[in-house]
């Protein structure tokens, strides 16, 4: 009915009702523009607002959530009509831009997000099994669906306690449609100029990351590339007095636990495996080994797989010796040959072993960076800090370009993010840009190599030590992006520094992302 939006009929089938109406007023005349704000990313009364603005008076109206549109307050307005806008949900400020008709200018609506602030000091407790909390394939933690390239989603990681200020999750990129990366961070906080993750077209690639919390239990994610999206729970970061012992990290020298494409034996390869074919299981002894004493809880291992022959894609998923195998997965590659890293960290079984299930997986390798303990020190607890980038080889920031065989340090304490020549020497001060300090056990980092030349596998560890047979990520090629999260013991020299050793050419990234304290 003309003139009314309450005396028409119901709509015929196959039909629905507007959500919102305004009448004419001969100035505000047509709808033109509209964009969601996405959850986690502006204050939490803007989750689930829908805006939108009128072509002829310029004034923009957000629906809520509830579904209220306050008409006589309008949420912005300009000189003019508005024909286009969209959020875009990358950068350090997420912004609404618009474009507005008669100036031909782009302008934009920006929330100044805060930094993620450092935490206090953190205890580490892992879950009975890993939650998977979010899978777009099949309709877990929300409606199946892809994740669109340049949106982010809010995900709730079912974390209800206060005190857990940030989750160890495995993120998995699925399928990825083109060339990208994808990024995890604290709602409502700056989107960090850094990556967790990054995929070739067609990829499936996971990789570890700690992620801090809102205080509802939520983080949000970014995808550059349409792909599906996985995210997994391993366990708990949370509020502990220094006093109160457990959930303790101990840094140790990365070494080679075991390599399945050697024969097993009694003293330093010592696994089994069973049910060869496509599925197989390997059990890997841990306990009293490698200084991972039988008291340890967790063990954080890098784990390394090599795809089997031929085009089928295949995962690897790591769980407590003595247990069931769960519904989740730590590391997938992509056929022929592929073969990637991811960091793990386990709880070990009463029979102080870990296990492997492999699916398409021809070899695996796990080499031990450190352990968790309920007691014995009351060293270890852990700092979440805003990742910084502190080396970026393409810049360069920390270092320059990175050869074959090549070795180069780095002291996450000393070397302010953007400063080409880093400081060796260490800082007595700290560093403000990265928040790490020079007393540091142990730091965690998001190691990517880009552009590489040539295969090859990165190895981080304490400077003041010899280069061990362990590795962090590997390359199968020319022009290939991996990403691998490591937790790295630091050197007694230079105040706390780390090498990086290089077995092929390739550019070299480093994003701190936390510490250990001594």
């Amino acid at each position: 009915m003309t003139g009314s939006t309450t005396n028409c009929p119901a709509p015929a089938a196959g039909l629905t009702d507007p959500l919102t109406a305004y009448a004419h007023d001969g100035v505000c005349e047509y709808i033109t523009a509209g964009a969601f704000v996405p959850n986690g990313i502006w204050p939490a009364e803007y989750d689930g607002s829908y805006l939108f603005a009128d072509g002829g008076c310029g004034k923009m109206w957000r629906r809520t959530a509830a579904g209220t549109v306050d008409y006589a307050s309008p949420f912005a307005q300009t000189v003019g009509g508005i024909v286009d806008m969209e959020f875009v949900a990358q950068g350090a400020d997420p912004a609404l831009y618009y474009v507005a008709y008669g100036s031909n200018q782009v302008r934009k609506i920006l929330y100044d997000a805060p930094a993620a602030a450092a935490s206090n000091a953190l205890s580490y407790s892992a879950l009975g099994d890993p939650s998977r909390v979010y899978d777009t394939r099949n309709n877990v933690g929300v409606p199946a669906g892809r994740v669109r390239g340049g949106t982010s989603r809010m995900v709730t990681v079912g974390i209800s306690d206060p005190s857990v200020r940030a989750v160890l999750v495995n993120l998995t990129q699925f399928e990825a449609v083109g060339e990208g990366f994808l990024v995890a961070f604290q709602p409502r906080t700056e989107h960090p100029p850094t990556s967790n993750l990054n995929a070739l077209s067609g990829e499936t690639v996971a990789n570890a990351s700690i992620v801090p919390v809102d205080t509802s239990g939520n983080i949000v994610v970014y995808s550059s590339v349409t792909a599906d999206v996985i995210v997994d729970v391993l366990g708990e970061f949370r509020a502990t007095a220094s006093n109160v012992l457990g959930g303790r990290y101990h840094a140790l020298s990365p070494r080679r636990l075991i390599d399945t494409r050697a024969v097993s034996n009694g003293t330093d390869n010592r696994y089994s495996r069973s049910n060869l074919g496509p599925t197989s299981d390997v059990v890997a002894p841990v306990a009293n080994l490698l200084n991972v004493p039988g008291t340890a809880t967790s063990v954080a291992v890098i784990l390394t797989a090599v795809s089997a022959p031929g085009p089928v894609p295949g995962f690897a998923t790591v769980y407590p010796g003595g247990t069931t195998v769960p519904a989740s997965s730590n590391i997938n590659v992509n056929g022929n040959g592929d073969t990637r890293a991811n960091l793990v960290v386990v709880p070990l079984g009463a029979n102080g072993a870990l296990n492997v299930r492999l699916v398409n997986i021809a070899h695996v390798l796990i080499d031990v960076a450190g352990y968790f303990s309920n007691g014995e020190t009351a060293s270890g607890l852990y700092t979440v800090l805003a990742p910084t980038r502190q080396v970026d080889t393409r810049v360069p920031i920390g270092f320059g370009p990175v050869g074959t065989l090549s070795t180069n340090t780095l002291n996450p304490a000393g070397n302010p993010a953007g400063n080409p020549a880093g400081n060796p020497a260490g800082n007595p001060a700290g560093n403000p840009a990265g928040g790490v300090p020079d007393s540091a056990i142990a730091v965690t980092q998001n190691l990517t190599v880009t552009q590489t030349g040539a295969g090859g596998f990165i190895t981080a560890y304490p400077s003041d030590e010899v280069k061990p047979e362990a590795s962090n990520l590997n390359a199968t090629g020319p022009n290939q992006t991996r990403a691998a999260l490591a937790f790295t013991k630091v050197g007694a020299n230079g105040a706390g520094s780390i090498a990086y050793f290089s077995a092929g050419p390739t550019q070299f990234i480093v994003d701190i992302t936390g510490y250990f304290r001594s």
